[in-house]
């Protein structure tokens, strides 16, 4: 999933999506699976029907969508990653001291891929980067992690793009604290 709250995908009781909403699709069109904007609503007998558009503009993708297939992503403010740079060096410099080494934990590929989220306008998924960062080098403790972890959402036109099989960090609380592609240097 994209690190939404419940009501999740077609599920029953949620409010509906309105026209201008965000909302993700997970329907049968495999290959469009992803977010979009409602530009229509069309009532029939067997339920509402949506046609969504790209962000960037109103040209319309998807037509006749089911609202068992998207779910409404939550309005408000987008996430803001707080002292990204700073945090970048914490962690390089920690890994420096303690010799460990994780994924990306040279200084050109930290930064350049947490900034690159940032100017993509994927800031939840920035923020799971750095924090994944923070725990594999010691800064953060296992649960204050997990805590962390579990606070990010995706709201307004974030497009950051988590999902449980993914290499990046799920928003879920549930999570292990586990990280792949870390070990002792």
């Amino acid at each position: 999933m994209y690190g939404l709250p419940s009501p999740s995908i077609g599920e029953f009781g949620a409010v509906p999506p309105a026209f201008g909403d965000y909302v993700v699709y997970e329907g049968s069109v495999l290959e469009a699976w992803g977010r979009y904007r409602v530009v229509e609503i069309t009532e029939s007998p067997s339920g509402d029907r949506y046609s969504l558009s790209a962000y960037q503009d109103d040209f319309v993708v998807l037509r006749r969508v089911s609202r068992r297939s998207i779910a409404t992503i939550p309005f408000g403010y987008v996430h803001r990653v707080l002292n990204p740079v700073e945090r970048i060096e914490a962690v390089l410099r920690r890994c420096a001291e303690e010799g460990v080494t994780i994924d990306i934990a040279d200084d050109e590929q930290l930064s350049t891929h947490v900034l690159s989220l940032l100017a993509s306008n994927r800031h939840v998924e920035a923020d799971a980067c750095l924090l994944r960062a923070e725990m594999a080098s010691g800064i953060l403790a296992a649960p204050a992690f997990r805590y962390r972890v579990g606070q990010l959402r995706i709201r307004g036109n974030d497009e950051s793009y988590l999902t449980n099989d993914s290499t990046h960090i799920t928003t879920s609380a549930t999570c292990d604290g586990t990280l792949p592609g870390v070990s002792p240097g």
